[in-house]
């Protein structure tokens, strides 16, 4: 299984960001750890459920995405880590989530990720602002996310379970 990131200029609502992120896969049924509430929340669709945080969870099959939320000190403070998702094409996912994300709340996001002939180095990332796409320097934290390049990609699509819809 694999993983991807993505940073948001703002602190959304965890829960805002998980019931968008099932309008864009609504097959994968989510969780994530709230620790100011010390409870574990489980999204199936269309209830947020809380559960002991000592319970742990129960994330047996594909059909589950484990989510984890951070803060970082740069201007995309929000980070979200996607985890549990398929190793196959999981920076053509990350890249199709953070546009899905970035248009749903008419605001920038970030990856961690860039296409190997757009990179000038192993950690370049993109922002997508709407439908414009940049190449950007590396997101660390403590560092402001600077902006190199506009980039003509292409976004492939992922179907409901966020596996890729082949076009051939």
């Amino acid at each position: 299984m694999s993983g991807e990131s993505i940073g948001f200029p703002a602190k959304f609502s965890y829960r805002k960001v998980v019931q968008e992120l099932h309008r864009i896969y609504p097959k994968k049924k989510f969780y994530y750890t709230d620790w100011t509430l010390e409870v574990n929340i489980h999204f199936d669709g269309f209830h947020f459920i809380e559960t002991n945080i000592d319970k742990g969870y129960d994330m047996a099959g594909e059909d589950y995405i484990f989510l984890t939320f951070g803060d970082r000190d740069n201007n995309f403070p929000l980070m979200m880590m996607m985890e549990n998702t398929p190793e196959e094409n999981s920076m053509e996912r990350e890249i199709y989530t953070a546009f899905k994300l970035s248009r749903a709340f008419n605001c920038k996001t970030v990856t961690a990720v860039c296409p190997e002939r757009f990179a000038i180095s192993e950690f370049s990332g993109l922002m997508f602002d709407g439908e414009v796409v940049y190449r950007i320097n590396e997101w660390t934290d403590g560092e402001e996310v600077e902006i190199e390049k506009e980039l003509d990609i292409s976004i492939y699509p992922f179907d409901e379970q966020g596996s890729i819809i082949n076009l051939l």
